[in-house]
């Protein structure tokens, strides 16, 4: 079974990413170039992503949803209460059919 973690910050109140030297790297580079700090740079970085995502993060959710049973609404709050786990053996119930 998959561990489900709840979305919360440490104890200082930050969130935490580990990231490859490579892309370390060019995040320095990225916010040496704007004038900006390490975690400046990486949460303009990160919402510039999820921003250009909104579309298609809404496709998904709607598309687990219905093969879940339940509501996009549902499956958000569940996801970001940490009560539902990433499991795809519970939204897949059939086996693919080739077509003719």
């Amino acid at each position: 079974m998959t561990k489900v973690i709840p979305i919360a910050p440490n104890k200082h109140g930050r969130y935490y990413v580990n990231l490859p030297p490579y892309y370390l790297y060019i995040l320095a580079i990225e916010a040496w170039l704007k004038g900006r700090s390490l975690p400046e740079e990486a949460g303009s970085l990160l919402c510039s992503k999820l921003g250009e995502r909104e579309n298609k993060r809404v496709e998904m959710l709607a598309l687990l949803a219905d093969r879940m049973g339940i509501t996009p609404q549902a499956l958000r709050d569940g996801i970001l209460a940490g009560t539902i786990a990433p499991d795809l053996t519970s939204i897949v119930s059939e086996e693919p059919t080739e077509t003719e």
